[in-house]
């Protein structure tokens, strides 16, 4: 079975790779439902508990431009539409300029790290937006909890991973009103 998986700046991508993980992205977007009452399917590119948003206020923090890409189109399976940041300063400041909902942080930026990022974020907002952390090492998972980021994934990043810090933001900003 064949996985989409988030590149890390080392790792070269050779056409095929890409055309590799671009299939897999389609295949972990496929949602397959059964009819009650009959054999039909419906087949939907959206996961079945998340509705669209195209108001949700998202930031994509991540140096490689591959990554940036990827968690973009998995969320535009939401209709949301992210900015993105590809170093530790630039997302502060964009995060000073814009109020946002949710955060996706790449945690080995170079320079200023996603966690130091997080800790400027905490500082200026308290516990808004909600920030994931996402990494390579799962060891890291410890450290950015503690640090103030809510969750943590290992990439390769999941559209399981996506939908979830969605529903989350969604049901976080109903409860506020």
């Amino acid at each position: 079975e064949l996985r989409m998986t988030l590149l890390t700046p080392s790792q070269q991508v050779g056409v095929t790779s890409l055309i590799e993980q671009v299939r897999d992205l389609l295949q972990d977007l496929r949602h397959v439902d059964e009819v009650e009452g009959s054999n039909e399917r419906q087949v939907s590119l959206a996961p079945p508990r998340v509705e669209p948003d195209a108001s949700l206020r998202v930031l994509v923090v991540d140096d490689n431009s591959a990554n940036l890409h990827l968690i973009a189109r998995m969320l535009g399976v939401f209709d949301v539409v992210p900015d993105t940041a590809t170093t530790g300063p630039e997302a502060v400041r964009m995060f000073d300029a814009e109020s946002y909902d949710l955060i996706f942080m790449d945690v080995m930026l170079p320079g200023v790290d996603g966690v130091e990022v997080t800790r400027q974020i905490r500082e200026r907002a308290g516990d808004r937006p909600y920030v994931m952390g996402v990494s390579a090492l799962p060891s890291a998972r410890g450290r950015c909890l503690a640090e103030g980021m809510n969750a943590f994934a290992v990439k390769p990043l999941r559209l399981d991973d996506v939908s979830r810090a969605v529903e989350v933001c969604k049901d976080a900003r109903a409860e506020r009103g």
